[in-house]
């Protein structure tokens, strides 16, 4: 969103600027990914790998990472709205909770196994 007009913003003085932090002492994290995942596909599983990476780059652990598609309830609103608003064909598809846990698991699987 863009400022309103004639807005004016003070001048950036050194009281204003960021500098680097000094880096946070080593820590324990559990790395949540949520999202509708209909269906779920390789760029979740690597979203979750990426994050774990990063911070184990920077010295902290990670003890997990789960995987958290929403319920079916939420996916079923969510293309109820897509529908009212014109939505067609592909745009309704949506996975059943069951399913989408089933091919999330293989995908893991195949992350495991190297195959991705």
């Amino acid at each position: 969103r863009l400022p309103p007009p004639g807005l004016r913003l003070p001048p950036m003085t050194p009281d204003l600027c960021f500098e680097p932090s000094d880096s946070l002492p080593p820590s324990r994290y559990v790395l949540l990914v949520s999202g509708t995942m209909s269906p779920p596909h390789v760029g979740h599983v690597r979203l979750g790998l990426s994050a774990a990476a990063a911070l184990r780059a920077d010295g902290h652990s990670v003890d997990a990472i789960c995987f958290l598609p929403v319920h079916d309830n939420y996916l079923c609103n969510k293309v109820a709205a897509k529908c009212s608003s014109g939505a067609s064909g592909a745009d309704l598809l949506a996975f059943p909770m069951c399913d989408r846990c089933l091919l999330l698991r293989a995908l893991l699987a195949r992350e495991a196994a190297g195959e991705l």
